[in-house]
């Protein structure tokens, strides 16, 4: 399993600036979230970030910490903090889903690459967004109970993986303290997305959003020209990681969807991946021209 397939971030306010610092996970294996969260404060003082970490981990039923467990995640949120902060975003916790099944629309077969960021309920959520995450149904898609924070769908080749849809219902649906914790999901995404591909492919191509437009379902409104928040997640997003235009020797049919004229595409974006390594991708980002 790569190292980013599964995230469980303990960052919430400064509780990792308390925790981390606290050699009392060393004490025991196991202990109840009563006790950890007294034995933090004997330490450190009261702090409701540090509470709310301690109760939510592993789910609010989980009434015992495996302290080795959790320190291990407490070494990596403290890890990730930094890397998630090379893609200019705050990070949140997730699964790397790299096999979608159950998807409402039937889509092309061609259709092959099918990959997820999901939530989880085992994994830690501020309270606003752990509570509103089980309530959310205008999604496309649910794995673990939970539904997708961000997919991507598009075509792999045995050389070229070609990405013709970018897309988060939870953020273009869901309340501002939801929208706002996954701000950074298209970059996370695609930074998963690249790091999948760096195993097989030698090179991936984003489409741009005026095609995605085209390729719509009939059901979605329709517009004269794509929404802004479109260009940041298609140009914005191309520009961030260092993508240059490119025009293919053969039209590509960017339709998702079974039983749909095809929506032929030339020009995207491409990124040659055998200048980038899994490394300096998550330690340096994008190239930092996002549109």
């Amino acid at each position: 399993m790569r190292e980013l397939d599964r995230v469980n971030y303990l960052h919430y306010g400064d509780a990792l600036q308390y925790m981390a610092n606290s050699d009392l996970l060393s004490i025991r294996e196991n202990a109840s979230k009563k006790n950890l969260v007294s034995l933090f404060e004997q330490s450190c003082g009261s702090n409701k970030f540090v509470r709310t970490v301690v109760d939510t981990y592993g789910g609010s039923r989980q009434a015992q910490v495996d302290t080795s467990v959790f320190q291990v995640d407490l070494r990596r949120t403290a890890y990730l903090r930094a890397r998630f902060a090379a893609l200019g975003c705050r990070g949140f916790s997730y699964k790397f889903c790299s096999d979608m099944t159950g998807f409402p629309y039937r889509l092309r077969k061609r259709i092959n690459l099918r990959v997820a960021l999901v939530a989880d309920s085992a994994l830690f959520y501020p309270p606003k967004v752990r509570c509103y995450l089980p309530r959310h149904r205008n999604n496309h898609y649910f794995a673990y109970e939970s539904p997708a924070i961000a997919f991507a769908l598009g075509i792999a080749t045995r050389r070229t993986w070609y990405l013709c849809v970018l897309q988060s219902d939870l953020v273009r649906t869901g309340p501002a303290a939801v929208r706002e914790h996954f701000r950074g999901w298209r970059k996370i995404l695609f930074a998963n997305v690249i790091s999948y591909a760096l195993e097989s492919a030698e090179s991936l191509c984003l489409c741009r959003e005026e095609d995605v437009l085209r390729a719509c379902h009939e059901d979605y409104s329709r517009f004269s020209s794509p929404p802004m928040n479109w260009r940041s997640i298609y140009s914005g997003t191309a520009a961030f990681f260092g993508m240059t235009g490119v025009d293919l020797r053969r039209r590509i049919n960017i339709q998702l969807y079974d039983r749909k004229p095809p929506t032929y595409a030339r020009r995207l974006y491409s990124l040659d991946l055998s200048r980038i390594s899994s490394e300096s991708l998550w330690m340096h980002g994008g190239n930092g021209n996002e549109a």
